[in-house]
């Protein structure tokens, strides 16, 4: 009997390699699908855990303290925004606590109060807010006009000072903007000098460019002046990308939260110029800061445009860059002054790429101005070329306060 081991076909050794080729395939899109389906749940689940994440925690992180208790809601009206300024409202639904007068100029008066603010999940809760206010005629009429931009001009954007409402008590509107620790720009500078200011520019070069901003309001450093400096852009930018003129950008209304995020408010002139590149006073000119106002603006035009509010922009930023000190000291007659070329001189804390720039925002010629986005665009590349690495940073704060604003009751 012949017992030699016959070879096997061909045909059955091919089937077996393919067979297990298949099998291999189809094990590899197995795993693959599946660690889709595992990263596809966990980007899912942090995202659900960032939506009911308690908004309190955010606003701490913005404001450097924890904010009121929310209580139990009360047996009262919600907010009802009205579409007409000059119908009344029930004066319960706040439930104002004034507490003091803080500030009174041509427009309006300002005032430290506690309302009930509504919240998330039917929730509300006491908020420390400014209060804005006038019984006199004239100024009640700026205080319908500002509305009128807070309740139906402008969304929410972490740059501009956060609206939460309003209500009409008889003859008099009240406007609830939120509270910032750190009081007005030009106030907070000026508690700085020499012996307290963190310079980090020596001979036109920056030092410690890899610094970690200090969020604390106790301190202040030149990438601190870097941050302001790009944050009031960035909000003015949004104002003029949204058609609007702020008339009134100084250092007095620009305000700075317990975490050093900057906010633009005060908007009692600011004006929607449409379709225009201009906003054309036709009534009676407002009284306006001169040491900040664009010199076309002395002309019998009365136009405002974005260039007139870069012009603005400017001043303040110089103001900032000397710690609060007054433009123009010493000149008797500015708008001369400016006619015959003169400029603001360079801020010792300002490098001088800074300064440069500052001079091209007061070119006198108004269409050769740079725009916000360019002044953005500017300081953005500014840091990068100098290796100064605090804009994500900054990016972060802005993140925090959209959160705070998102958790805030609104006054739409």
């Amino acid at each position: 009997m012949d017992f030699s081991i016959q070879p096997s076909a061909p045909e059955n050794s091919k089937d077996d390699s393919l067979l297990w080729k298949l099998i291999s395939v189809s094990f590899v899109i197995d795993i693959v699908v599946l660690g889709c389906c595992i990263l596809y749940l966990w980007i899912k689940l942090k995202s659900l855990k960032r939506k009911i994440r308690d908004p309190r925690n955010d606003a701490e992180m913005e404001t450097g303290e924890p904010m009121l208790p929310i209580i139990e809601p009360r047996d009262e009206p919600e907010q009802v925004v009205l579409e007409n300024p000059n119908e009344s409202q029930n004066a319960s639904t706040w439930n104002l606590e004034y507490v003091n007068q803080i500030e009174e100029n041509v427009y309006h008066t300002l005032g430290l109060g506690y309302i009930t603010v509504p919240r998330v999940e039917n929730q509300r809760s006491r908020e420390l807010v400014i209060v804005k206010r006038s019984t006199d005629p004239e100024q009640q009429k700026v205080i319908k006009d500002e509305l009128k931009f807070l309740t139906e001009g402008i969304e929410r954007h972490p740059n501009l000072l956060t609206f939460i409402g309003h209500e009409v008590n008889g003859s008099q509107i009240s406007i609830y903007m939120e509270h910032i620790e750190g009081g007005n720009l030009l106030k907070f500078v000026q508690r700085f000098d020499d012996s307290n200011f963190g310079n980090h520019l020596r001979n036109d070069e920056y030092k410690n460019t890899h610094w970690v901003l200090d969020s604390r309001l106790t301190t202040l450093c030149t990438f601190d002046l870097l941050s302001f400096t790009w944050q009031i852009a960035n909000g003015m930018k949004f104002l003029a990308g949204n058609e609007f003129v702020h008339r009134w950008l100084t250092l007095k209304n620009i305000f700075v939260t317990a975490n050093k995020t900057i906010r633009i408010g005060n908007f009692d002139l600011t004006r929607s110029f449409g379709n225009n590149p201009y906003y054309r006073i036709v009534t009676q000119r407002p009284q306006l800061d001169l040491h900040h106002q664009a010199p076309e603006l002395n002309s019998n035009e009365n136009r405002f445009s974005e260039q007139s509010d870069v012009w603005s922009y400017a001043v303040s930023i110089w103001q900032l860059w000397t710690l609060g000190k007054t433009p123009y000291e010493g000149v008797e007659n500015v708008e001369e002054f400016i006619e015959n070329e003169g400029r603001l001189s360079k801020p010792e804390y300002a490098h001088k790429e800074v300064y440069d720039y500052l001079l091209q925002c007061w070119n006198i010629e108004k269409l050769e101005r740079p725009t916000f986005t360019r002044i953005t665009e500017f300081f953005e590349n500014h840091m990068d070329k100098h290796g100064i690495q605090i804009k994500r940073q900054i990016d972060q704060k802005l993140e925090a306060s959209r959160t705070v604003q998102e958790a805030m009751g609104t006054g739409r």
